[in-house]
């Protein structure tokens, strides 16, 4: 009867375990949210994806995170998040032209996209750092000639953060 007692499971120890399954009990992830502007302007539709300098460990630790910005905003939750660490950042937001171009499938064709972001702002050296608990970190794009007072464009940056 003892050892009966000692093996059945407490009242509520069920509802411990699904409750920290469910919120990510043990999960070593951090919550990322930010908005993206392309000359001033929301980026809506585009994706934002943290890829992480180094992958560690068969477990996913340190996967790459994708999410779609929306509205100029993106958030990611500390289920979906990264793990803590540095990650580049890239950006892909595509627009349909109207032009019909040949598939890898001829003679089908398919609509052509253009790439909105300028290919030089996705580059090697644009990393978050990552750091447990909240992370913020927004990112103002400019077009190639559309730099501040009539200069020929700027730099790409490296986004602002608003963790300390």
């Amino acid at each position: 009867m003892i050892l009966s007692r000692l093996l059945r499971p407490a009242p509520g120890a069920l509802t411990l375990v699904l409750v920290c399954f469910a919120t990510g009990c043990g999960s070593n992830r951090a919550p990322v949210a930010g908005s993206v502007t392309l000359d001033g302007r929301p980026v809506d539709g585009g994706i934002i994806t943290f890829v992480p300098e180094e992958f560690t460990g068969a477990d996913g630790n340190r996967a790459m995170v994708t999410t779609e910005i929306k509205n100029g905003r993106y958030a990611l939750d500390s289920r979906h998040g990264p793990a803590p660490g540095k990650y580049r950042v890239d950006f892909s937001w595509k627009k349909k032209t109207g032009r019909q171009i040949p598939s890898n499938d001829p003679p089908a064709t398919v609509e052509e996209e253009i790439q909105l972001i300028p290919k030089d702002y996705n580059v090697p050296s644009r990393i978050a750092e990552i750091k447990p608990g909240e992370n913020k970190f927004d990112f103002p794009i400019t077009s190639p000639g559309k730099g501040e007072k009539g200069s020929p464009g700027r730099k790409p940056n490296t986004g602002t953060s608003g963790n300390s």
